[in-house]
């Protein structure tokens, strides 16, 4: 990797992930997220699972946000057959989830807009 792309990513992680203040929490347009071309399956880029490696385990939202989160997941792909079995949070406004799915595993990564939360992207962890 390019010294500057590595410095860059480190910037980003150590203010974007660490002691995040409630003023000045990370929105998915302040964390650059790797692009995944419609309809694939792209799998987890370093960044990505480092993100949810140092995101917060405890909640920033009520019960209606987790249940709201979950929601958007399983909408997002219907069929799949998905459930959440991890979130992490990165603001009261950014959560990451690992799903698992009857065939794969997966990390979404879900923003509150306009009151709605709403899947930005997702990555395959491991698919069988």
């Amino acid at each position: 990797m390019k010294p500057k792309l590595i410095l860059g990513l480190a910037l980003v992680l150590s203010g974007g992930l660490f002691g995040c203040s409630t003023t000045t929490q990370p929105t998915s347009a302040e964390l650059t997220w790797p692009n995944v071309a419609a309809g694939t399956w792209a799998f987890v880029p370093a960044v990505v699972d480092e993100r949810f490696k140092q995101a917060s385990i405890k909640a920033m939202g009520t019960e209606d946000d987790i249940a709201s989160i979950n929601k958007s997941i399983i909408s997002d792909n219907p069929r799949e057959n998905v459930h959440v079995i991890a979130l992490r949070w990165l603001s009261k406004m950014l959560v990451m989830a690992r799903v698992r799915a009857m065939e794969a595993e997966c990390i979404y990564v879900v923003e509150k807009l306009n009151g709605r939360w709403t899947v930005r992207v997702h990555y395959t962890q491991w698919i069988s």
